[in-house]
């Protein structure tokens, strides 16, 4: 039981920091398109 709670920790942790990584990319990506559109 207790290594199953654990797996989905884990597997909640992975999630988040996907979730993480793709919305950082993103907001980089539209500032690096605002700035080359302003400049």
């Amino acid at each position: 039981m207790r290594s199953l709670i654990k797996r989905f920790a884990d597997e909640e942790f992975g999630n988040a920091v996907i979730d993480w990584t793709v919305l950082v990319s993103g907001a980089a990506m539209l500032a690096t398109a605002l700035v080359l559109t302003v400049a």
